[in-house]
């Protein structure tokens, strides 16, 4: 709970692999007083050392539906989480983050619908030609 042992690259990794560990050990509580088992919930089911990651995935599941109309609240979860990790840095990290809705942006952006038009195009006249050809095979 203090930055300053995460300053120290020798005195953070001691401090994450002696309480990843033993998560309910007291100096390791959280501001509320209870234990974290974050490692628990956040490396659960990895087996062996977690000290010489070089990264870590975290994953935040949000509840969306097929109908867009339900999913006022997720969408505008995911934009304030965006818009926050956005202006979120940390000298320690290097931080990458990505949802849902940035995905969805990259595909309804209009700079894709000319290259997606011409392939459309160019498979059409291609399976036409195929079929043409395949016509005229049968007529000989």
């Amino acid at each position: 709970n203090k930055i300053e042992r995460f300053l120290n690259k020798t005195e953070y990794l001691f401090h994450f692999k002696r309480y990843s560990l033993a998560p309910k050990t007291i100096n390791c509580f959280a501001p509320f007083g209870g234990p974290i088992d974050a490692v628990a919930l956040v490396l659960r089911g990895f087996q062996g050392a977690y000290d010489p990651a070089e990264a870590l995935v975290i994953t935040i599941p949000v509840i969306n539906y097929n109908e867009e109309r339900r999913n006022l609240k997720a969408r505008t979860w995911e934009l304030e989480f965006l818009a926050f990790m956005k202006n979120y840095s940390h000298p320690l990290m290097n931080i990458a983050v990505r949802a849902k809705i940035s995905i969805e942006n990259e595909r309804g952006s209009q700079s894709d619908l000319l290259p997606i038009t011409i392939s459309y195009v160019i498979m059409f006249l291609y399976i036409l030609f195929l079929l043409v050809n395949i016509m005229n095979a049968k007529h000989s």
